[in-house]
């Protein structure tokens, strides 16, 4: 009994430290906010951020950027692009899926 109610607190201790994904959010904007695309992209894609400002950031809802294939928006994450970082080794190639697949919901 005693060992019921351990394994109850650490499950319910565990369940409050996860993080809350909202139901509306598409699952790459966590990976999108997480990997902190944020910092230059911005929340929007817009690169309306200081630092994408400077670093002259791609905007995401760019034409050029909705000209790209899935493939090509994908090796720009895993390789880096100009001034981007490669985040290759830090998302799976899963992750990244999700992240093009977030990026093509960006409205222009």
């Amino acid at each position: 009994m005693k060992s019921r109610v351990i394994a109850g607190a650490v499950l319910l201790t565990a369940l409050a430290a996860a993080p809350i994904a909202r139901a509306d959010e598409h699952p790459g904007q966590k990976i999108y906010r997480e990997a902190r695309c944020t910092t230059c992209h911005g929340e929007t894609g817009d690169a309306d951020t200081p630092a994408g400002k400077r670093l002259d950031a791609r905007k995401l809802t760019s034409e050029e950027v909705r000209k790209m294939t899935d493939a090509q928006l994908g090796a720009s994450i895993a390789k880096g692009r100009q001034k981007m970082p490669a985040f290759g080794s830090a998302l799976s190639d899963g992750q990244m899926q999700r992240l093009v697949g977030w990026i093509r919901t960006l409205e222009p």
